[in-house]
């Protein structure tokens, strides 16, 4: 018979199966106890969302020195929010002073504007071809499909001979001028070869070995020419060399941002639980009250190479060992729950100050057992399997070194190999990091 009772929050909604089984004191304990575990794993799971939206509004914003200049040619010294765009802004959000208000600017109020030493954008109203990638859109024609627009270019060199990118979402368009002309696009565009396949046409190619005359730059070097920021930097390069022209690197600072890859240990101690529900029969239904579990782990931290590199992609290979038991009128029962957990995920960073930063993780962790079961007095064991559930985490950081983060799993199956039976394992970890090489 299966019940289904309500409470007035939902905190307190509480499923229960079996309602022959829910009316004997042996459950009635457990709901006390593992109600409020169920509660606090709820709670603890809202706490992080809400506290990691709070830390993301409330966090130390970073302002660095700029400029931009009006489009009436006016320059402004202010400090601009420096969010290190991944894809080419169209506004930008400044301070004249530091106690001062923010304010906004957008790409029809400024010619050009500058963090620092860092990254330049110039406004350039150009032919542009935006022609799509995905080979259900394309055609058989190669010919660019140009129209006229304002928009903002990052500038990658600066001098005889200019380089420019504007990048949205998985588009990346490169432009270029020479001697002060006026700047143009440098074609690449994908083409419909035949009804599955693509073509590609590299106009651009030419474009360069018309405009970039000089002895050092051969035709051939030109014809194993890539469309990337890479091999495009370093002709531009060697042209100015070659030119004996000088000339401004203003992508050098991405030497900086480079993706790094960091390995922390990790050992932790949790809290978790464990229930198991026979759909048919309630002989073997336990719930472990809440108890203790350890855990060493490796963490491999991808940092990714953009927004002041405040993502990073993790891969966490974990020892979990949790071993409780339980006394039933038929015995004892045991669970022996040794198993590899493998967490993957995002995490994002919000800085504090150069020292610190709270950080919050995102991820799915699959478990893989070692050897473990479930022991029942005077009958089968249950064999544990392995299976996936999700995780959040809420961490700080101190000098990239040091790192203390609570993370909640929510419940996973580790029954599944068994039709009537359900079983649900969570767990409240406390997580010690040390970084041991970066």
């Amino acid at each position: 018979m299966l019940r289904v009772v309500y409470f007035s929050r939902v905190s307190d909604y509480i499923r229960i199966k079996n309602f022959r089984s829910f009316m004997t004191p042996r459950r009635s304990k457990f709901l006390t106890i593992s109600g409020l575990w169920i509660n606090g794993t709820i709670k603890t799971s809202l706490c992080l969302i809400f506290l990691i939206c709070g830390v993301k509004l409330t966090a130390q914003i970073r302002y660095k020195p700029g400029y931009f200049i009006t489009s009436n040619g006016e320059r402004v010294d202010c400090l601009i929010k420096d969010i290190d765009w991944e894809n080419t802004p169209e506004v930008f959000n400044y301070r004249l002073d530091s106690l001062s208000e923010e304010k906004e600017k957008t790409i029809e109020d400024v010619k050009e504007f500058r963090i620092s030493s860092g990254a330049k954008y110039i406004r350039a109203n150009v032919q542009i071809d935006r022609s799509s990638q995905s080979m259900d859109k394309l055609t058989f024609d190669k010919q660019s499909e140009f129209k006229n627009e304002t928009i903002l270019l990052k500038v990658l060199i600066e001098g005889k001979a200019s380089l420019y990118v504007h990048q949205q979402l998985n588009l990346t368009l490169f432009f270029y001028g020479v001697d002060s002309d006026s700047i143009q696009q440098l074609v690449f565009k994908y083409y419909k070869a035949s009804s599955n396949t693509r073509g590609e046409y590299r106009l651009y190619r030419n474009q360069l070995w018309t405009d970039l005359k000089c002895d050092a730059i051969t035709f051939d070097e030109l014809s194993e020419l890539n469309y990337t920021k890479k091999d495009l930097i370093r002709l531009f390069k060697k042209y100015h060399t070659c030119q004996d022209a000088r000339f401004v690197d203003l992508d050098k600072d991405k030497k900086s941002k480079s993706s790094s890859l960091n390995i922390s240990v990790r050992p932790g101690v949790g809290i978790s639980s464990l229930s198991v529900d026979n759909s048919l029969s309630d002989i073997r239904d336990v719930d472990f009250e809440a108890s203790i579990s350890y855990r060493i782990g490796l963490e491999l931290e991808f940092v990714l190479p953009f927004n002041n590199n405040k993502w990073g992609i993790l891969l966490e290979p974990t020892l979990n060992i949790y071993q409780p038991e339980e006394e039933l009128a038929a015995g004892v029962v045991k669970a022996d729950y040794n198993s590899i957990e493998v967490p993957f995920g995002l995490r994002y960073y919000s800085f504090i100050n150069d020292n610190s930063k709270i950080f919050f993780d995102a991820l799915v962790v699959t478990g893989i057992p070692l050897s473990s079961e479930i022991d029942y007095t005077g009958t089968n064991d249950l064999e544990i399997s392995g299976n996936v559930n999700l995780a959040l985490g809420l961490g700080y950081s101190w000098k990239n070194k040091y790192s203390v983060e609570v993370r909640n799993g929510f419940g996973r199956e580790l029954l599944g190999d068994f039709v009537s039976i359900d079983s649900s394992y969570k767990s409240l970890q406390l997580i010690f990091g040390y970084q041991i090489s970066k």
